[in-house]
């Protein structure tokens, strides 16, 4: 019995710390989404034109892709919600695309040093995936690159967004053979924003 009594008053105290933490972190990150809020918003602190090219893109997205998953094969279209958010204090922007049962997500995060942006990609279903992807602005469009190895050939990967207004972009997800120079488009995706 007294064991019970002192196991509530552990219970008490542990959850009155993180409710006063919840409160306090109002104050400590103003600049996570909330509910006045919800998208967040970028850190005063980068100040860098580069660290803001994701400005027009925060937000719900209504999008349509088309996905091929290998050359020749038959491209599959489905109807998805792109979101995108600051998160991190500000300090970065995280985006959650839902398709079908399909759940990834991206967190990218700003180098004051080089002035570009690290994008990691993140699938959990069906097996695990992760990837950086490395880039920023390109004149008007956002470009982020990757070389990986498929089995000897080294492959160029890029995600491109063109077309960007503060209504709608376009995302193009393309790989580029080293040696012989041959380009497959594997994911295109058209975003309204929504509302």
């Amino acid at each position: 019995m007294k064991r019970n009594h002192y196991l509530n008053a552990a219970l008490m105290v542990s959850l009155s710390s993180v409710t006063l933490g919840l409160f306090a972190s109002d104050e400590k990150w103003p600049h996570d989404p909330t509910t006045e809020q919800p998208f967040g918003s970028i850190n005063p602190a980068l100040t860098d034109p580069e660290a803001q090219i994701f400005r027009p893109l925060i937000g719900i997205h209504d999008c349509t892709h088309i996905r091929t998953s290998a050359p020749g094969a038959e491209p599959q279209t489905s109807q998805a919600v792109w979101t995108w958010y600051y998160d991190m204090n500000g300090y970065g922007a995280r985006d959650t695309y839902r398709y079908g049962k399909a759940a990834p997500a991206s967190q990218r995060i700003y180098n004051a040093q080089t002035k570009k942006w690290h994008v990691w990609y993140f699938l959990g279903q069906g097996g695990y995936y992760a990837g950086e992807w490395i880039g920023g602005a390109n004149g008007a469009d956002i470009v982020f690159e990757q070389t990986t190895k498929v089995g000897e050939r080294s492959v160029l990967s890029q995600l491109r967004f063109f077309d960007i207004t503060e209504t709608s972009f376009e995302w193009k997800s393309s790989n580029t053979d080293a040696d012989s120079g041959e380009v497959f488009v594997d994911w295109e995706i058209s975003c309204q924003r929504r509302g």
